[in-house]
């Protein structure tokens, strides 16, 4: 699973080793100059238990420091299909640059900003702005503000073939939705009933 920022110099990538099936998000610098060896460079990475099924990656400032927010989800425990975790991630810009640099930065390179464990199945996940949206099975949307950590849930209705619906873009349209100006304990009361496929 492969992502590239806006840019083009950034990239984010999921990835499991074949030799021992670690698996890892790494960044890659894709415009390292001549002068410290040109091409590519992998900067930082950073180890997860198992293999990443979904990653959205953005740009976030977090903690005052502008940078590269990276969303994952991913399976845990002996039931992986019943449970699932949700983790966020921070690299500064400024800490890429050192590294880019073949320089220390200023402590580790990743800052854990969310990390959120569920005993249900989360099918879909989305981060905008500092919004973080993920879909459980059944029917329900969570919504996380990683600033504030309040959180609020949307229950979807069933249509009337019984079917829930899973299209992804519903999540994107419902968290930008949400991180404009309505209230989560406006959002606590709200209802869809949408078309489903």
């Amino acid at each position: 699973m492969v992502k590239i920022l806006p840019g083009g110099k950034w990239l984010v990538a999921a990835t499991q080793s074949i030799e021992d099936q670690s698996a890892a998000v790494v960044v890659w610098d894709l415009e390292n100059p001549e002068d410290r060896g040109g091409g590519c460079m992998l900067l930082a990475k950073c180890r997860t238990r198992t293999r990443v099924s979904q990653m959205v990656v953005r740009y976030m400032a977090h903690k005052g420091k502008q940078g590269i927010a990276i969303a994952t989800l991913r399976a845990i425990g002996e039931a992986p299909a019943t449970k699932t975790e949700m983790c966020v991630l921070h690299i500064s810009l400024e800490a890429l640059e050192k590294l880019s640099a073949n320089q220390q930065p200023d402590g580790p390179p990743f800052s854990l900003v969310e990390l959120h464990k569920t005993r249900c199945q989360a099918a879909f996940l989305n981060l905008e702005g500092k919004l973080l949206s993920v879909v459980h099975r059944p029917r329900t949307l969570m919504f996380l503000d990683l600033e504030t950590k309040q959180s609020s849930q949307l229950k979807l209705l069933h249509s009337s073939e019984g079917q829930v619906c899973r299209e992804f873009s519903s999540i994107s349209i419902c968290s930008r939705f949400l991180s404009s100006d309505i209230r989560f304990k406006e959002a606590r009361s709200f209802r869809f009933n949408t078309r489903c496929w």
